[in-house]
C-alpha cells in the first residue's frame, strides 16, 4: 500500500522504518496511506490513532488494535 500510494520501491520498506525521515511521506501521502488501509482492512481510522505513530513497526501495532489482521508484508 505505501509502495503503491507513494512510488517508494518496497525493498526500501523495513519494519524498522520512520515514515517521514526514512521515507519521506508528506502529510497528504500519509492521508491517502490511511485511507487506503482503511480500505484494505475494513476498519474505521480516526487520525488520532495515529498521532505519534511513525515506524512502520508501529503502524502494524496500531492497525491490529483497531482490529486489522495485518500481513506487514501487504503495507509495505
Amino acid at each position: 500500500i505505501i509502495n503503491e500510494v507513494t512510488g517508494i520501491d518496497p525493498e526500501m520498506i523495513n519494519t524498522d522504518s520512520h515514515i517521514v525521515d526514512d521515507l519521506q511521506i508528506d502529510s497528504f501521502a500519509a492521508t491517502e496511506i490511511l485511507t487506503r488501509f482503511e480500505e484494505e482492512f475494513n476498519i474505521t481510522i480516526n487520525t488520532n490513532d495515529f498521532i505519534g505513530v511513525y515506524i512502520i513497526s508501529d503502524i502494524v501495532d496500531t492497525l491490529e488494535n483497531l482490529g486489522a489482521t495485518v500481513d506487514e508484508i501487504m503495507i509495505m
